[in-house]
Protein backbone atom coordinates (compact mmCIF):
# COMPACT_ATOMS: atom_id res chain seq x y z
CA UNK A 1 0.00 0.00 0.00
CA UNK A 2 1.36 3.33 -0.66
CA UNK A 3 2.41 5.90 1.91
CA UNK A 4 0.55 9.53 1.37
CA UNK A 5 3.36 11.73 3.09
CA UNK A 6 2.05 15.88 3.26
CA UNK A 7 4.18 18.47 1.87
CA UNK A 8 4.58 21.79 3.39
CA UNK A 9 3.11 23.65 0.15
CA UNK A 10 -0.12 21.57 1.04
CA UNK A 11 -0.25 18.81 -1.65
CA UNK A 12 0.35 14.96 -1.24
CA UNK A 13 3.01 13.31 -1.87
CA UNK A 14 2.15 9.27 -2.70
CA UNK A 15 5.52 6.86 -1.56
CA UNK A 16 5.30 3.82 -3.25
CA UNK A 17 6.11 0.50 -1.89
CA UNK A 18 8.70 -1.96 -3.87
CA UNK A 19 6.73 -3.72 -6.66
CA UNK A 20 3.58 -1.22 -6.73
CA UNK A 21 3.68 0.80 -9.82
CA UNK A 22 2.07 4.05 -10.31
CA UNK A 23 0.10 3.49 -13.16
CA UNK A 24 -1.65 0.34 -12.73
CA UNK A 25 -3.34 0.24 -16.22
CA UNK A 26 0.07 0.40 -18.08
CA UNK A 27 1.32 2.57 -20.71
CA UNK A 28 -1.40 4.27 -23.29
CA UNK A 29 -1.52 2.73 -26.59
CA UNK A 30 -0.36 4.82 -29.52
CA UNK A 31 -2.89 6.78 -31.56
CA UNK A 32 -1.85 4.95 -34.85
CA UNK A 33 -1.59 1.31 -33.82
CA UNK A 34 -5.11 1.93 -31.52
CA UNK A 35 -6.75 3.52 -34.79
CA UNK A 36 -5.49 0.45 -36.58
CA UNK A 37 -6.36 -2.26 -34.49
CA UNK A 38 -9.81 -0.79 -34.35
CA UNK A 39 -9.92 -0.20 -38.12
CA UNK A 40 -8.86 -3.79 -38.49
CA UNK A 41 -11.64 -5.34 -35.74
CA UNK A 42 -14.32 -3.60 -38.14
CA UNK A 43 -12.68 -5.98 -41.43
CA UNK A 44 -11.37 -2.95 -42.91
CA UNK A 45 -7.82 -4.17 -44.31
CA UNK A 46 -5.04 -1.79 -45.29
CA UNK A 47 -5.49 -1.07 -49.31
CA UNK A 48 -2.30 -2.41 -51.37
CA UNK A 49 -0.59 -0.35 -53.83
CA UNK A 50 -2.12 -2.73 -56.36
CA UNK A 51 -5.57 -1.95 -54.79
CA UNK A 52 -5.12 1.21 -55.02
CA UNK A 53 -3.76 1.01 -58.95
CA UNK A 54 -6.92 -0.86 -60.06
CA UNK A 55 -9.12 2.05 -58.25
CA UNK A 56 -7.51 4.75 -60.59
CA UNK A 57 -7.80 2.47 -63.30
CA UNK A 58 -11.65 2.05 -63.06
CA UNK A 59 -12.30 5.54 -61.89
CA UNK A 60 -11.44 6.48 -65.81
CA UNK A 61 -13.86 4.19 -67.24
CA UNK A 62 -16.43 5.98 -65.26
CA UNK A 63 -19.13 8.01 -66.60
CA UNK A 64 -19.78 11.45 -65.03
CA UNK A 65 -23.26 10.93 -64.07
CA UNK A 66 -22.37 7.67 -62.17
CA UNK A 67 -19.38 9.66 -61.05
CA UNK A 68 -21.47 12.62 -59.60
CA UNK A 69 -23.75 9.90 -57.91
CA UNK A 70 -20.66 7.96 -56.08
CA UNK A 71 -19.52 11.55 -54.58
CA UNK A 72 -23.01 11.52 -53.04
CA UNK A 73 -23.08 8.46 -51.58
CA UNK A 74 -21.71 8.39 -47.88
CA UNK A 75 -20.24 4.61 -47.98
CA UNK A 76 -18.05 5.50 -50.68
CA UNK A 77 -13.56 5.67 -48.84
CA UNK A 78 -12.74 8.94 -48.55
CA UNK A 79 -9.65 8.18 -51.17
CA UNK A 80 -12.31 7.57 -53.99
CA UNK A 81 -14.62 11.40 -52.71
CA UNK A 82 -11.62 12.96 -52.89
CA UNK A 83 -10.38 12.06 -56.40
CA UNK A 84 -13.86 12.71 -57.76
CA UNK A 85 -13.60 16.00 -56.08
CA UNK A 86 -10.80 17.13 -58.12
CA UNK A 87 -12.22 15.41 -61.07
CA UNK A 88 -15.29 17.46 -60.87
CA UNK A 89 -13.71 20.51 -60.35
CA UNK A 90 -12.97 21.15 -63.63
CA UNK A 91 -9.29 19.75 -63.40
CA UNK A 92 -9.88 16.29 -65.47
CA UNK A 93 -7.31 16.22 -67.29
CA UNK A 94 -4.69 16.89 -64.36
CA UNK A 95 -6.33 14.68 -62.34
CA UNK A 96 -6.54 11.74 -65.20
CA UNK A 97 -2.57 12.20 -65.94
CA UNK A 98 -2.11 11.78 -62.41
CA UNK A 99 -3.97 9.19 -61.70
CA UNK A 100 -2.44 7.17 -65.09
CA UNK A 101 1.12 8.51 -63.71
CA UNK A 102 1.03 7.02 -60.36
CA UNK A 103 -0.94 3.31 -61.80
CA UNK A 104 1.01 3.12 -65.14
CA UNK A 105 4.08 5.27 -66.36
CA UNK A 106 5.83 5.29 -63.74
CA UNK A 107 8.33 2.71 -62.66
CA UNK A 108 8.11 0.83 -59.36
CA UNK A 109 11.44 2.14 -57.57
CA UNK A 110 13.72 0.49 -55.44
CA UNK A 111 17.00 1.35 -54.14
CA UNK A 112 19.91 -1.42 -53.64
CA UNK A 113 22.95 -1.17 -51.66
CA UNK A 114 26.15 -2.28 -51.87
CA UNK A 115 27.44 -3.89 -49.19
CA UNK A 116 30.96 -2.35 -49.78
CA UNK A 117 31.60 0.54 -47.85
CA UNK A 118 34.69 2.75 -48.05
CA UNK A 119 35.09 5.32 -45.35
CA UNK A 120 37.85 7.80 -45.14
CA UNK A 121 39.22 8.47 -41.98
CA UNK A 122 41.73 11.89 -41.44
CA UNK A 123 43.39 12.11 -38.54
CA UNK A 124 43.74 15.91 -37.65
CA UNK A 125 47.15 15.28 -35.63
CA UNK A 126 49.31 13.58 -37.73
CA UNK A 127 47.61 14.21 -40.98
CA UNK A 128 46.98 11.15 -41.82
CA UNK A 129 44.48 9.48 -44.31
CA UNK A 130 43.70 5.92 -43.78
CA UNK A 131 40.89 4.08 -46.16
CA UNK A 132 38.39 1.55 -45.01
CA UNK A 133 36.37 -0.93 -46.44
CA UNK A 134 33.54 -3.07 -45.02
CA UNK A 135 36.20 -5.85 -44.78
CA UNK A 136 38.04 -4.14 -42.07
CA UNK A 137 35.15 -2.70 -39.96
CA UNK A 138 34.20 -4.15 -36.86
CA UNK A 139 30.73 -4.71 -35.94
Amino acid sequence: MARLVKQKHGWTLKILQKGETANPKGRPKKLISSINNSLLKQWYKQASRSDIEACYLQLIQVPEKRIKLMLKDDNQPVLIKIVIKNMLSGKWFEIIERMLERSIWKPKQEIEQDKNINIKVINYWTKQIKSLDSTNLIA
